[in-house]
């Protein structure tokens, strides 16, 4: 998206010079916010604008040097900058639907072994059901249990 609006953010200033190229007040029956103020837009006025823009191209003589050199050019922009959008905006939605589904695998999870345990502990009682589980430690905890308090740390190697 950012690169297809960078795009036609470059037409778009382009267009605004070579109409001042052409004088004759030919820029402001075009454009009716400064060219780099219209790329500065957020992306769904910038595209309006240059909608605009566009249709106003549309309206000079066909064999008009702003329309010849800019009107396609900017309509393909702006045309991929609206398939883009539509295209990440699509791609947002399936990353949703899949984070979704994760999280409730995840809670389905939880809840059947939530389950078995419960049924662990009905049947062997507590402390009987839990010594059938890994004891968790943590990671320096396990690195002081395996370190033998009688053997010296190694030297480093190296100056």
């Amino acid at each position: 998206v950012v690169a297809t609006d960078s795009v036609r953010d470059g037409r778009i200033v382009s267009l605004g010079a070579f109409a001042d190229h052409l004088g004759q007040g030919t820029r402001e029956r075009i454009l009716s916010l400064a060219p780099s103020a219209i790329a500065r837009l957020g992306y769904a006025e910038e595209t309006t604008a240059i909608d605009s823009v566009i249709t106003k191209l549309g309206q000079l003589p066909a064999e008009h040097p702003l329309r010849v050199e800019y009107e396609a050019g900017l309509k393909a922009d702006n045309d991929a900058f609206r398939q883009a959008s539509s295209s990440k905006q699509e791609t947002e939605q399936q990353l949703t639907a899949v984070r979704f589904a994760v999280t409730t695998a995840k809670a389905e999870n939880d809840r059947f072994r939530e389950a078995q345990y419960g049924q662990l502990v009905t049947l062997l009682g507590k402390k009987e059901a839990e010594s059938l589980f890994r004891q968790w430690t943590t990671r320096s905890a396990a690195a002081e249990d395996d370190s033998d308090p009688e053997q010296p740390a190694p030297a480093p190697i190296g100056p």
